[in-house]
């Protein structure tokens, strides 16, 4: 199971926890910069099994995908794998997933489930409005009249951008199983 090793010398990190030692171990995700950082007891309690092709990160299940597609696109993409565009609780955690997966090429930005609503603001698919402290420098950018989404950028920090809903990028789903 997932778990929060926490070292005030060094930036938290996910590891596994290990029944044997009562302890978490093997760290292998940094969580840097993240704001808030999951009870060791939530992320203990459950367990989710993650259809291929997504894998678990901390309680949620992510597919980045190899290929490039509008926001639209990319979210009928998600459907289509009976899952959505992703809105993770554990935005650091996503970056870190984004950045393992890259295997060298460069990422600069991916669709993430979330877009302009006129007068209700920016909000996640979940419904719930993105936090303003989530926003990268001078952003949203309300100088594009296009319609706009919501991408990651995971070299950045902060790490959410505007991008015209038209631009193709690559995204990243996920699938929202029920916990065990």
């Amino acid at each position: 199971m997932a778990c929060i090793v926490r070292n005030y010398r060094r930036e938290p990190r996910i590891g596994m926890w290990s029944r044997q030692r009562s302890r978490c171990e093997k760290t292998y995700t940094s969580l840097a910069g993240c704001n808030y950082i999951p009870s060791f007891q939530n992320l203990t309690e459950s367990t989710l099994d993650c259809p291929a092709p997504f894998q678990r990160v901390v309680d949620e299940c992510f597919f980045m995908s190899t290929n490039s597609l509008t926001w639209e696109n990319a979210r009928h993409s998600c459907v289509g794998m009976g899952a959505d565009l992703t809105t993770p609780t554990y935005l650091y955690s996503l970056r870190s997933f984004i950045r393992q997966g890259r295997k060298g090429s460069r990422i600069r930005s991916v669709w993430v489930g979330g877009k302009d609503n006129g007068p209700e603001g920016w909000r996640w698919l979940n419904g719930l409005p993105v936090n303003d402290a989530e926003w990268g420098k001078k952003q949203p950018d309300a100088k594009r009249a296009a319609s706009r989404c919501l991408a990651l950028r995971p070299g950045s920090h902060p790490l959410l951008y505007d991008e015209p809903c038209r631009s193709t990028l690559r995204y990243v789903c996920q699938y929202n199983g029920e916990l065990k």
